[in-house]
């Protein structure tokens, strides 16, 4: 049948994911990420690849979700470009699939244990902070 702009989306992972592997066939190793794409999976906030990635309504800009979740609590505007997401607050960020994916294929895989057990660290300190912000605001309101 006729492929519709959401099945588009959902497909969207699946084959920059396959381009990367025919890339890496070709003589590109996972060790040898192109900078582009090492800088991609990268938080600008944080500078440390991303744990939970999220990107922001709007604009675009990926995050790490504890990222952007500070971030926005500082000031209600993308730190990369300074957009002001015309959003509210519980529709601002939704996780990113497709960074997730290339995140799990190309870094998580590679890391050390001690840098594993530091993304596990951060993943777990993030959702504490997230739980913590939200019982607040729902306390606030």
């Amino acid at each position: 049948g006729k492929l519709t702009m959401s099945g588009a989306m959902e497909m969207l992972p699946d084959l920059v994911v396959e381009r990367l592997r025919q890339h890496e066939r070709g003589g590109l190793t996972s060790s040898s990420l192109p900078s582009w794409l090492d800088a991609e999976l990268k938080c600008s906030v944080c500078i440390d690849y991303m744990v939970s990635p999220h990107v922001l309504t709007g604009c675009g800009h990926v995050f790490c979700l504890d990222c952007i979740d500070n971030a926005f609590c500082h000031t209600y505007r993308c730190p990369v470009c300074r957009a002001r997401p015309q959003a509210p607050r519980d529709l601002l960020f939704t996780p990113s699939v497709l960074t997730s994916r290339m995140l799990e294929e190309y870094v998580v895989h590679k890391l050390s244990t001690k840098e594993m057990l530091a993304r596990a660290a951060r993943e777990q300190l993030a959702q504490e902070a997230r739980e913590k912000r939200v019982k607040l605001s729902a306390e606030l309101a």
